[in-house]
């Protein structure tokens, strides 16, 4: 999941970097009627995809995958840290495919080991 949001992220990048701006504009309630109903629905969907995440760190933690966290708790920094690549990451010139699929591998097993179990 981290892989592929991550992923994602990076090969859309502009749109999401318009929807970030966009939504902080929501947040400080500088947006006109029209602009605040199209954020409500990007904010919806931005809470379905935390309340997936929050579902399957729930999941881990039952299987003893992850360690005992708090599901609702942990969602926030790991997607924060996954979504934050939309403001650092910059495309380089020749970058392929598997380059950018290697960095999205990096960022999602970084913030996952956070969760992982200690055996």
């Amino acid at each position: 999941m981290a892989f592929a949001h991550t992923l994602l992220v990076i090969d859309h990048l502009p749109y999401l970097r318009v929807i970030a701006q966009g939504l902080e504009m929501h947040l400080l309630e500088r947006t006109n009627e029209s602009e605040r109903a199209e954020l409500a629905e990007v904010a919806a969907l931005r809470e379905a995809n935390e309340n997936l995440y929050i579902r399957v760190i729930k999941e881990g933690v039952a299987s003893g995958d992850f360690r005992n966290v708090d599901a609702k708790l942990a969602a926030k920094p790991l997607l924060g840290a996954l979504n934050w690549t939309s403001r650092w990451y910059q495309p380089r010139e020749g970058e392929t495919q598997a380059n950018k699929k290697k960095l999205a591998q990096s960022i999602a097993d970084f913030v996952t080991a956070g969760l992982e179990a200690r055996h």
